[in-house]
């Protein structure tokens, strides 16, 4: 089946596979299949946590979205637990989604390289996602302190980069690439020195 592997997949995706509208049907009906709030569908049983088949849901009907701050430090690595809601960034004037119930905080990215600079594809669910990258992740975290509770989540995801075998100093490199704001650098470098990690 399609989705046994876990995968998420939008009514159009199932129907270039092949697959007839009444039969999706059909197997909702029975049980076979399940839907999540933002209208994917996945097999019962085979899909993943939760949190992920969510947001694999929220990126199917927001395609330009970038999935960041504390959902992407969770997909990093960066920290253990996923957070209560979904973390993603869309540009300036496209629509948010807002099928379903599920948390979700959007910011809205206008500065130049902010879709591109640390901005990687990754695939979650069997959904092509777009995401930062690990020290694309500690910049934004520090970046948008005030959004995520304070610098303390971003000096953790930074320890924990480092413990892994990056260095502090990567943090300043895209920092500078993306001319972020003299208080943010300045936690940067705070941090940066705290950390260690190499040069």
């Amino acid at each position: 089946m399609l989705l046994a592997d876990g995968s998420v997949r939008r009514p159009k995706a199932l129907r270039a596979a092949g697959i007839r509208p009444q039969a999706i049907a059909d197997a909702l009906r029975a049980g076979q299949v399940a839907k999540t709030q933002e209208g994917a569908y996945f097999v019962p049983g085979a899909e993943p946590r939760r949190d992920l088949v969510d947001l694999a849901g929220a990126c199917t009907r927001m395609p330009r979205a970038v999935v960041c701050l504390l959902s992407a430090a969770h997909l990093s690595g960066l920290v253990d637990e996923a957070p209560p809601k979904l973390w993603l960034a869309l540009p300036q004037g496209v629509h948010a989604t807002t099928v379903g119930d599920t948390p979700r905080h959007v910011l809205r990215w206008s500065y130049e390289g902010a879709f591109e600079v640390g901005v990687i594809e990754d695939e979650v669910c069997g959904v092509a996602i777009r995401r930062t990258n690990a020290v694309r992740t500690v910049v934004d975290l520090l970046r948008y302190s005030k959004h995520v509770g304070g610098i303390g989540a971003g000096i953790h995801a930074a320890r924990r980069y480092v413990a892994t075998g990056g260095r502090a100093t990567d943090f300043l490199v895209v920092a500078e690439t993306l001319q972020v704001p003299s208080s943010t650098m300045r936690d940067l470098q705070v941090a940066a020195a705290a950390i260690g990690g190499g040069g």
